[in-house]
């Protein structure tokens, strides 16, 4: 079976723009020309193959393949020499890394970083050598060159997307996704899988009935409930993270969204078998704190870095710390003094957590001890009043978070200076709230909220590939009420699952390649 393929669909050498970032991802980008290059390599690792004699069949049989670390990729990129200093070779004085970004536009204008076809970035090239060329000739006159060999941290290629609607028959708004379980080659351990094949959403309770978790295993293309409920009726359910537990099961685990005024916090757990019964659920409901009341208010109230580090935050400003893969909890005294939204960690010990109260506040904590104590972090940015929504952590110091008048600020110092990105909205709409936003690295952010087109409502994702200061977007179909996405689960650079507010249907959105 042979496959055809239009004319002019693939890329030649003029569609692609270099781009680069002295100061790294999040920062303003510099279109650089007059420089060539092939790309970089993408390494899996060299493979060495196990031999062993097979005396019926007289030859060597392949017991074992294993496979060696990835080599480092490198690039050389080649430019004219002129009179003065380029921009490259005055830049690479520092003797710093810079983020490289190849793109590719069918389509003009090329000079503006997103409505890429494809695109690679080079993480953290670092400049190796600088080798001039053409500098004297005997006789024929020829430009005079240089080429920069950079060796970089990795790479990886981004291609544009498409939102897909994603069939469910829940009429509540949905709240919050999980991805559960990674790739595997078909073999020993079962089918082959592709990241995002197996996913988790939850959602509101309707009047008189209890919020359902419902399950795809076929990357989102249907949704079925799960065999039972978490929670009791009319009681939402706010987040829900995954944990790995044995070989095919993983510990879900879910938190009440919704106020008990006579009994304490809860979350639910079930360890479900993702290969041979994702549907099958047997919940057990764990009280944390004795403050009766409280309850998580958003996507990522829970936080889990592997089943010994997880943490949940409350509207009453506190987080609480599992060590059991969420048996038992113990409050960590946060003392916010206000609501909080969303807790992320880069580590077992370095964590952000953002909150406040609508149109009053916002609040900022930060700790480097795993929460045993947390430090509020003094910030400005959009004003006093205008509450934090979530937060992405790259580093004990790079943070990015969001907030309820849709901005997104990032820092790289560890909360001492803030900087706004520019989000811009599709034209003709506005984004008064930006409600998550979830990295794959420090180059590839998702994110996701409400857009406004006069009064109507919409569901709005983005993407960033350099960081933050350039952001690609899709919006939903009108939704029924002026709620957007809440939630965005980021699988790949190149895909990016969302959930929000109902349109008919609880809104569920692939955007993928």
């Amino acid at each position: 079976m042979s496959t055809m393929y239009a004319r002019d669909t693939n890329v030649t050498s003029k569609w692609n723009v270099l781009w680069a970032q002295l100061d790294g991802p999040g920062t303003v980008p510099q279109l650089v020309s007059c420089y060539a290059t092939d790309g970089a390599p993408k390494s899996w690792g060299a493979i060495t193959p196990t031999h062993c004699w097979n005396p019926v069949t007289g030859k060597y049989d392949v017991t074992a393949r294993k496979q060696a670390p990835p080599d480092p990729p490198t690039a050389s990129i080649e430019g004219l020499t002129f009179k003065a200093a380029s921009w490259m070779e005055k830049a690479l004085r520092r003797g710093c890394p810079i983020y490289l970004y190849i793109n590719s536009y069918e389509c003009l204008p090329r000079d503006s970083f997103v409505g890429f076809n494809r695109g690679q970035v080079f993480k953290a090239a670092m400049p190796q050598t600088k080798t001039p060329a053409g500098m004297l000739t005997r006789d024929d006159e020829t430009d005079m060159l240089h080429t920069i060999d950079f060796q970089m941290e990795d790479t990886e290629e981004y291609f544009t997307a498409a939102a897909y609607r994603r069939v469910t028959a829940e009429t509540n708004i949905a709240r919050d996704l999980e991805v559960v379980g990674g790739p595997q080659c078909q073999g020993n351990c079962g089918a082959g899988k592709d990241v995002g094949d197996v996913q988790y959403a939850v959602f509101d309770a309707g009047a008189g009935v209890a919020a359902h978790v419902q399950y795809s295993v076929d990357g989102g293309q249907t949704w079925t409930n799960t065999s039972a409920d978490p929670l009791q009726a009319d009681e939402d359910i706010a987040s829900i993270v995954s944990i790995p537990w044995d070989r095919t099961h993983y510990r879900l685990i879910v938190a009440l969204g919704t106020t008990r005024p006579a009994a304490p916090m809860a979350i639910v757990y079930t360890d479900v078998d993702i290969v041979n019964a994702p549907a099958t659920t047997v919940w057990t409901s764990v009280d944390v704190g004795a403050t009766n009341g409280e309850f998580a208010l958003h996507s990522g109230a829970l936080f889990a870095f592997n089943r010994f580090h997880i943490w949940l935050c409350t509207d009453q400003g506190e987080i609480y710390f599992s060590n059991d893969g969420g048996v038992t909890w113990t409050a960590q005294g946060a003392a916010a003094g206000d609501e909080l939204n969303y807790v992320c960690f880069v580590s077992e010990t370095i964590g952000v957590a953002v909150g406040g109260t609508a149109g009053v506040s916002h609040v900022l904590l930060y700790t480097i001890d795993g929460g045993l104590h947390w430090t509020a972090v003094p910030f400005t940015g959009p004003g006093a009043t205008v509450m934090a929504y979530a937060v992405a952590v790259i580093s004990a110091v790079w943070w990015y978070v969001t907030f309820e008048d849709g901005s997104i600020y990032v820092t790289f110092d560890g909360g001492a200076n803030w900087t706004a990105l520019p989000v811009a909205a599709p034209a003709g709409y506005t984004i008064p709230d930006m409600l998550d936003i979830a990295a794959v690295d420090e180059c590839c952010l998702w994110a996701c909220g409400r857009a406004l087109e006069g009064a109507n409502s919409y569901g709005i994702v983005l993407r960033s590939v350099n960081g933050g200061f350039d952001w690609e977007n899709w919006l939903t179909d009108e939704l029924d009420s002026a709620v957007g996405m809440y939630a965005v689960e980021p699988v790949s650079y190149n895909r990016g699952c969302s959930v929000g507010n109902i349109e008919t249907t609880a809104m569920i959105l692939d955007v993928t390649d």
